[in-house]
């Protein structure tokens, strides 16, 4: 154990700060299904033909209702498909006039939980055309990722090479204080 208060609080405070720098390397995972990607995107401006709307959840769907609708109000006619069972691609027919459009979703998952969201983008001929979804490349997002393995695994080694370091210090001391004594 600890031979000295000093000691006892410097390890203390270092494994607080250990534990404060935790929250850094935190890899976000979901409790329930939600949307990954959006195409065209929240916010984003697009132009060219925009024949799709496509939504990429981190679930599979079973039910889904989408909408999409100009700044008027005013519904575009689609057709909706599911190409991926995490997939829902509504078919336009072309948006081409330049307005703000809202897409609206509704969607309940495999475990039954339902999701409900809106966003936004604006079409402008100006602008670049969206990049469509492959769904050949779809794959279901569970919330951890290759990087976010590796980002915890980085945090595991930095906490372990900091209590390596105070356990050497630890002992330094200690053979310190015996060669003292003697």
């Amino acid at each position: 154990m600890l031979s000295s208060p000093s000691g006892t609080h410097r390890v203390t405070a270092l494994l607080f700060f250990a534990l404060l720098l935790l929250p850094l390397f935190a890899v976000p995972a979901f409790a329930h299904g939600g949307i990954v990607q959006g195409v065209p995107g929240p916010g984003q401006s697009v132009g060219g033909t925009v024949d799709n709307v496509q939504l990429l959840f981190s679930e599979p769907v079973n039910e889904a209702v989408v909408t999409v609708e100009d700044s008027t109000g005013v519904l575009l006619a689609g057709t909706l498909k599911q190409p991926v069972s995490n997939l829902l691609e509504l078919s336009t027919g072309g948006i081409t006039v330049d307005d703000d459009y809202i897409v609206r979703y509704s969607v309940i998952f495999d475990d039954g939980v339902e999701f409900s969201s809106a966003y936004q983008f604006t079409y402008s001929e100006s602008s670049a055309a969206p990049l469509p979804i492959d769904p050949a490349s779809v794959a279901l997002s569970r919330g951890l990722s290759v990087p976010g393995l590796l980002i915890g695994l980085a945090a595991a080694v930095v906490v372990l090479l900091l209590l390596r370091l105070v356990l050497r210090l630890k002992r330094f001391r200690s053979v310190g204080r015996a060669a003292a004594s003697a």
